[in-house]
């Protein structure tokens, strides 16, 4: 499936396909069991700012590249998260190191137990790029006391 994530109708399409899956195998022979009510145990969101490139050279309007791009498709992950993530579930993110981050992490904070920030040692010193390692969903959080 291949879409803009910031897109409702590309989300709810992903939330069609979580919720159509009961079992299957993985390529190396695995299975796995879905409980096939859309929710899940873990998420993890390694979406980058092409997303945005590839929108704004379509619409003919290129924009730079920011941190703020970054924590729109962040806040999405987190959003989606919320949805099909169940108690105890986990949330990984890739996010951009700027202005937003800490902002985000406050986020992460209301609705999981544990936060870790890494940056891999292969990642290249230069490169802002790093993750949100989000541990423990907490259960009877409301939407409006992480999204405002």
């Amino acid at each position: 499936m291949q879409g803009n994530f910031l897109s409702p109708a590309v989300q709810d399409e992903v939330k069609k396909f979580l919720k159509g899956f009961q079992k299957g195998t993985t390529r190396s022979g695995a299975s796995w069991v879905s409980p096939n009510d859309g929710t899940e145990d873990s998420g993890i969101s390694d979406m980058g700012l092409q997303t945005y490139l590839e929108q704004e050279k379509q619409s003919g309007v290129l924009a730079p590249a920011s941190a703020y791009h970054g924590s729109d498709l962040c806040n999405a992950a987190l959003k989606f998260g919320f949805d099909t993530l169940r108690p105890s579930g986990h949330f990984i993110c890739k996010f951009y190191q700027g202005s937003e981050d800490k902002a985000f992490e406050t986020r992460l904070k209301l609705l999981f137990a544990k936060v870790h920030r890494e940056k891999p040692e292969s990642s290249r010193t230069e490169s802002k790029e790093a993750y949100f390692v989000a541990l423990r969903r907490k259960s009877n959080v409301e939407p409006a006391g992480v999204f405002g």
